[in-house]
């Protein structure tokens, strides 16, 4: 899970640096949308909620993503 936005964040190096080794380890990310930097309360309706989390979990486990 990346609080940062999905195009230039760390995660994108790390699946990247991931796919140039040939990880064969069943791998996905999950993102903050892209989009400005809101400010204040805002700032939840672009990050990943709990909800989002669990299903990307639940389906990386099951094989799924």
């Amino acid at each position: 899970v990346d609080e940062c936005r999905e195009t230039g964040s760390l995660s994108e190096q790390l699946m990247t640096i991931f796919a140039e080794q040939g990880t064969e380890a069943l791998i996905a990310r999950h993102c903050a949308e892209d989009s400005f930097i809101p400010l204040g309360s805002a700032a939840y309706a672009v990050l990943p909620s709990v909800e989002t989390i669990i299903e990307n979990a639940l389906g990386l486990v099951k094989g799924a993503n």
